[in-house]
């Protein structure tokens, strides 16, 4: 069982912020978990476990374990990888995680109320 931290504490906002984040970037769930190392889904897949690690709090073993199986060690190697993609100001990297930060954040202005968390999801801009 991984425990979820924050506004992605129940699981029904943590799917639903998974499934959105997939959406809005326009990627489907099986493609972004998949192995591939084709640098745009890469980068897509490493926003999301930067985000799911620094910003959410989770621990880097379940982030792995939730973004396509892989070790903590992938993880770690994102959360150096994204800071400095976007030192670099590299367009697809600045696009995919503002993306699917303001999805977060705005999961972090909201009530528990999950209507509203679904309201805001659809009121994400999409790329």
């Amino acid at each position: 069982m991984i425990k979820h931290y924050g506004s992605l504490e129940t699981r029904s906002n943590f799917e639903n912020f998974i499934q959105n984040s997939c959406s809005i970037l326009n990627i489907d769930q099986p493609t972004l978990f998949s192995k591939t190392r084709k640098r745009e889904i890469v980068k897509k897949r490493q926003c999301l476990s930067y985000i799911l690690h620094k910003k959410a709090g989770m621990r880097s073993v379940d982030v792995g374990s939730v973004v396509g199986g892989c070790d903590h060690a992938t993880v770690l190697y994102s959360c150096k990888s994204i800071p400095n993609d976007l030192r670099h100001k590299y367009q697809d990297t600045l696009s995919f995680y503002n993306t699917i930060m303001n999805i977060f954040s705005s999961l972090e202005k909201l009530s528990p109320n999950e209507t509203e968390t679904i309201e805001a999801f659809n009121n994400c801009p999409q790329l």
